[in-house]
């Protein structure tokens, strides 16, 4: 019965918190996926209804050690399936160039992404759409590795398009 209570005054603050900035949102997912997920082994369907938690509006910030921001991960919606992996709609990815490295600022667009947030990877099996300085990348089945080298690749039907005609760029 006391679970049962909690698992909706979780629902009444999921809906409370539709509206708050990325950085809340961080710690809202933590202790929804902590709660949601004594509920369901517990008893699960008795307690709550699902263990995914759907949101609207998604924003996810990734901080490297001295709190600079390096990636960002958002969508229109996303279902939140435990503290560790979230399943993005209309997923934008987004790695951010820090001054000095040789990195590029570029800017990943999908259908849908599943991301694992500790390990900052995603993987697709849509199309997905990556753009940077100068060039433009398109094709299906994918994956992203964000630690290390920020990496992405793209298995099949790959197309890449460059804003200048390969003798200028040579």
């Amino acid at each position: 019965m006391v679970l049962s209570f909690v698992c909706l005054c979780l629902r009444i603050l999921y809906y409370l918190f539709l509206f708050v900035p990325g950085q809340v949102i961080i710690l809202y997912i933590s202790v929804i996926s902590v709660i949601s997920a004594i509920c369901v082994t517990l008893a699960p369907g008795f307690f709550c209804e699902a263990s995914i938690i759907p949101m609207t509006r998604f924003l996810l910030p990734v901080f490297d050690d001295e709190g600079n921001k390096i990636l960002e991960f958002s969508g229109e919606k996303a279902d939140i399936i435990n503290d560790n992996k979230v399943r993005i709609s209309s997923a934008k990815m987004r790695t951010i160039a820090l001054a000095g490295s040789n990195m590029l600022d570029l800017l990943a667009m999908a259908d849908e992404a599943n991301v694992s947030i500790k390990d900052e990877e995603a993987v697709g099996k849509g199309t997905i759409l990556v753009t940077g300085s100068g060039f433009s990348v398109i094709g299906n089945d994918w994956e992203f590795v964000g630690h290390g080298d920020k990496k992405f690749t793209i298995f099949s039907d790959v197309q890449v398009f460059f804003d200048k005609r390969q003798d200028e760029i040579l």
